[in-house]
């Protein structure tokens, strides 16, 4: 338990981090981007931090390291949907980023081992990144409904005697 919680809050550590960054409360971040570009800053920072978040709830409310992304149906409503909101805010800042990279305005310089293939290359890659991210969200988003109406209708309806 103390270990995920000391790993949520060095989640929680880096995503203030790169926000307070971002906006310039801390100085301006080492970049070359311009900072009409800081709200992807921000976005990856909402990411580590939901997820420091997130990181600390569950090990929490499961008293332990969390092998499972659900928390305990024991756990209080307010917490396990806060908790969904949290999942729901991290894929959707990846997804953002991943998107605003493969298809938003300028150019885009990729370094590393794949960038020999230049930026229609990345720019693909990232694009089925995030192709996956929002199809992520649908599956998230889907299965949490389904959840809901399952766990309101096992309550509306009687039990058979």
């Amino acid at each position: 338990m103390k270990a995920a919680i000391f790993l949520g809050l060095i989640g929680v550590a880096i995503g203030l981090l790169v926000i307070l960054l971002s906006v310039g409360l801390l100085g301006s971040a080492p970049s070359s981007k311009p900072p009409e570009n800081s709200w992807l800053g921000v976005v990856f920072g909402v990411a580590f931090l939901f997820a420091g978040i997130s990181a600390i709830i569950q090990a929490v409310a499961v008293r332990g390291y969390p092998t499972t992304a659900e928390l305990p149906a024991s756990s209080p409503t307010w917490l396990r949907l806060l908790h969904t909101l949290l999942g729901l805010g991290i894929i959707i800042s990846l997804g953002t980023m991943f998107t605003w990279i493969a298809v938003g305005p300028g150019k885009r310089e990729f370094t590393g081992s794949g960038a020999i293939f230049g930026e229609t290359v990345g720019r693909i890659a990232f694009g089925i990144g995030a192709m996956l991210f929002w199809t992520v969200l649908g599956v998230f988003v889907f299965t949490k409904l389904r959840r809901l109406v399952g766990s309101a209708k096992s309550k509306s309806t009687p039990a058979a005697e």
